[in-house]
């Protein structure tokens, strides 16, 4: 048998023949690159309203610095702090916040009655009691001192009675009254210790 000969030269292309049937789908590719961000739409309709949310109280935060001096505050008389009125004895300013003495207080429950004392030395011949008359209360309140203890006094402007205690005055519950009639009758005479008015 004789050896193969040597290749030989190859020959023209030949003629495009038809085309095939179509293939299978290929594997899904890679994702591709973002596009363009597109213009904003129409607002949608509103919603409805959420729960309320759940508060957590927060840390507490530190000490702020302190701050400016504040103006320095003035008196009524212009001046600066502190005033002059500020610096006055204790004495003097209760007699500055002391008003004016007010009417008598209601007259207190009696107490119980208390064991008999020793006998005490006889004093001076003192002032006797007497009736006054006041225009008003402020009036005789300011007479106190000079008006007897057991003195009668009678307010024109109240229309009202008082007697002269220890400490003070009680105020007289006037019940009745009866009209004064003048009488000449010369059998009919009244002596009366003292009398003022004020």
């Amino acid at each position: 048998r004789e050896a193969p000969g040597s290749p030989g030269i190859p020959g023209e292309s030949g003629i495009d023949g038809l085309p095939g049937p179509r293939g299978l789908p290929g594997e899904t590719g890679l994702p591709g690159i973002p596009g363009p961000r597109g213009p904003a739409g129409p607002p949608g309709e509103e919603g409805q309203r959420g729960l309320p949310g759940i508060s957590h109280p927060g840390t507490k935060g530190e000490k702020g610095d302190i701050g400016p001096p504040g103006p320095v505050p003035l008196c009524q008389d212009g001046s600066q702090f502190p005033c002059q009125e500020y610096t006055v004895s204790g004495e003097k300013m209760l007699e500055k916040l002391r008003g004016e003495i007010g009417p008598p207080g209601r007259p207190g429950h009696p107490g119980l009655k208390g064991e008999k004392g020793e006998p005490g030395v006889s004093g001076e011949h003192g002032a006797a009691p007497c009736s006054q008359v006041f225009k008003n209360v402020d009036l005789m309140l300011k007479a106190t001192p000079m008006v007897p203890e057991g003195s009668l006094v009678y307010v024109t402007e109240q229309n009202k009675v008082f007697i002269r205690l220890l400490n003070g005055w009680s105020k007289l519950c006037l019940e009745d009254f009866f009209p004064g009639i003048a009488s000449d009758d010369p059998a009919v005479s009244v002596s009366t210790q003292c009398s003022s008015s004020a």
